[in-house]
């Protein structure tokens, strides 16, 4: 699991929903899927959980797979890439 901290930058509040983008052959799981934000410079977290579907990789061999993190409050949006790098030893 992964965690990261946020800052809202807007005067106004907001309330941004996720939206996920999951790599290839990996489900990402992001809690909340909601955060509310009443004042600049308020700070909340999130958690990203990554879970392997399948390993779709050949043995010896490296696959990276793309996905994103997208927050929106309607106007404006927020994007985290995430990249997996997914390794299948001999």
């Amino acid at each position: 699991m992964v965690t990261r901290t946020v800052t809202h930058v807007s005067e106004s509040a907001a309330i941004y929903g996720v939206a996920v983008t999951n790599p290839k052959g990996v489900t990402l799981t992001v809690n909340p899927a909601k955060m509310e934000f009443k004042s600049k410079g308020e700070k909340q977290s999130y958690s990203v959980r990554i879970k392997v579907d399948k390993l779709a990789v050949a043995p010896g061999n490296i696959v990276t797979e793309a996905g994103k993190i997208a927050w929106s409050d309607g106007r404006r949006q927020v994007v985290s890439p995430v990249v997996v790098i997914l390794k299948q030893g001999f």
